[in-house]
């Protein structure tokens, strides 16, 4: 229930924290200036489950879905608290407030207590825990003055409940506030600061006590930084971070809206889609559990089907209700992430599989190449289903039109190798009955050894995941998902140390994301200058 005044919680940004020395490192020379990171719905749950052992997710449902730059949904220069974010945030806060204090109260308040130094002890140790490093005096007057106010006009519970409101609605909470001194440019950052980033990154959530108490130390700026991040790597919610990750990086959020023409596919179902979506959050869960690297990831053969997806994908029938089953497919059918049924059938137009969405995919998220957007005056729209032709046979005009021939040389000498696939991301060996011709070729490459004829995804994507340039692609991109943002020209220093550990570690994402821990990048924060 919304009490009055409860729009009056909101406190002071933040306050400066010690004051520390510039790193040497030249790495940090011309980073970027650091802006303030607002916590994604997923980063929001997460840290709730922690906070408060609230699991109902409610910020995923609750909050707007952030705009998406590059395929992530924090980056900082294009996510921002807008109108309804505010008024949505606070029915969120006031809903998880009183879930917290009727149903985890006495993990919430750390005495017995009923008075006004009971609510003290509990401000001093909730608000640590909610804005990850101790509150200043400014900040313990001001929650004290809340609970006192609640406390009489309201109780004890109520006064609990207002002042977790109160924290949740802050902007400590909301943001990642990095203190900083009077010095322009690259700084050390200060321990909980570095302490929020390392949990943010490797957890998706809030630091815990141990690295809170490393943090408070000083030990995590020195010598505790890998043992920790080690230990963190090790714990369970290592897992999600990845798996949400690749969640945005295969669009998996856009195969629950997914549409087929009934016509061409009768059997595709809504139940159909939610098993798609599912199988495919199983697939990067279990790879991230079994064997966290970049080859298997591309080539395992693993698939999860449920009786919504038995005998569609060569698996044979599923008994009804008995859940999601891990089948180990021939390699030749099934071949890692981007030959999982649901991201195929995405990647696929509503009548038809599509060669050049899946050979943009491969081009720009595998590869890291720009595509350039098809001229103002080509009819982008697919070529119409003739059942007396093949899918190769019908966008094979592309590649001798002109004006298209350029870039489909490159697009479609990737997405051809798909082919086995249809837009249900079923193998097939024939088309409209005539034999599937999924060769290909890859060109403009800057690995050289990825340049070259191939037959089927298979060999594809087995060339791809023993690239440099696809190890590099990838360690990019979890660098722009560390920092929240594009990278400039001053984090090349950083990206490349994470590309060359990366690489080295054989493509292994626990080593790419020590890596990236460790680099100055990662490590500093810069100071905007003054106008």
């Amino acid at each position: 229930m919304r009490r009055p005044g409860s729009l009056k919680l909101l406190v002071l940004l933040v306050v400066a924290g010690c004051k520390t020395q510039p790193p040497p490192d030249p790495c940090t020379s011309s980073l970027r200036a650091t802006p303030a990171r607002l916590l994604t719905r997923f980063e929001v749950d997460n840290t709730l489950r922690d906070l408060l052992a609230d699991g109902t997710r409610p910020a995923q449902s609750g909050l707007p879905a952030e705009p998406l730059a590059l395929g992530l949904d924090n980056n900082t220069d294009v996510y921002t608290v807008t109108q309804p974010f505010q008024s949505q945030l606070l029915d969120l806060a006031e809903a998880a407030a009183t879930r917290a204090v009727r149903d985890h109260f006495t993990d919430l308040v750390p005495c017995s207590g009923q008075d006004l130094a009971c609510g003290s002890q509990f401000i001093e140790s909730f608000g640590g825990r909610a804005f990850r490093r101790p509150l200043s005096g400014e900040e313990l007057d001001t929650f004290n003055q809340l609970f006192d106010t609640a406390l009489t006009a309201e109780g004890f519970n109520a006064a609990v409940e207002t002042t977790v409101t109160a924290f949740l609605m802050s902007p400590q909470f909301l943001y990642r506030l990095e203190p900083f001194d009077e010095t322009e440019g690259a700084q050390q950052l200060d321990a909980y600061a570095l302490a929020s980033r390392m949990s943010y990154f490797l957890w998706g959530s809030m630091p815990d006590e141990v690295l809170l108490g490393s943090a408070a130390t000083g030990a995590l700026l020195t010598t505790d930084l890998e043992a920790q991040t080690a230990r963190m790597l090790k714990d369970p919610r290592a897992a999600e971070p990845p798996a949400h990750f690749f969640s945005l990086w295969l669009h998996a959020d856009a195969i629950s809206g997914l549409e087929k023409d009934p016509a061409m596919y009768p059997a595709f179902t809504p139940a159909l889609r939610t098993s798609m979506k599912r199988s495919l959050e199983l697939f990067v869960s279990d790879t991230f559990a079994k064997s966290p690297t970049m080859s298997t990831a591309l080539t395992s053969s693993t698939l999860f089907v449920d009786d919504q997806m038995g005998g569609m994908y060569g698996t044979g029938p599923v008994t009804p209700g008995s859940g999601f089953m891990r089948v180990e497919m021939p390699q030749a059918q099934r071949t890692g992430l981007t030959t999982q049924p649901g991201f195929l059938a995405y990647l696929s137009a509503p009548d038809q599989s599509s060669p050049v969405r899946r050979g943009v995919f491969v081009l720009e998220k595998v590869m890291c190449l720009t595509v350039p957007p098809p001229p103002p005056s080509v009819n982008a729209v697919p070529p119409d289903v003739d059942a007396t032709s093949t899918t190769r046979e019908r966008f094979a005009v592309h590649t001798t039109t002109a004006g298209c021939s350029g870039c489909h040389t490159l697009i479609d000498g990737i997405g051809f190798g798909f082919e086995n696939y249809d837009g249900m991301g079923a193998w097939r060996d024939l088309d409209n009955n005539k034999p599937v011709d999924a060769t290909g070729e890859v060109t403009q490459a800057t690995d050289e050894a990825l340049n070259g004829p191939y037959n089927g995804s298979r060999e594809l994507l087995t060339r791809l995941a023993t690239s440099r340039q696809v190890t590099d692609c990838m360690a990019t991109q979890w660098y722009r998902l560390a920092l929240g943002r594009v990278e400039t020209e001053g984090d090349r220093c950083s990206v490349t140390q994470s590309q060359e550990a990366f690489f080295e570690a054989g493509g292994n994402f626990d080593g790419l994301r020590a890596a990236i821990v460790k680099s100055p990048g990662f490590r500093a924060h810069v100071r905007e200058a003054a106008p």
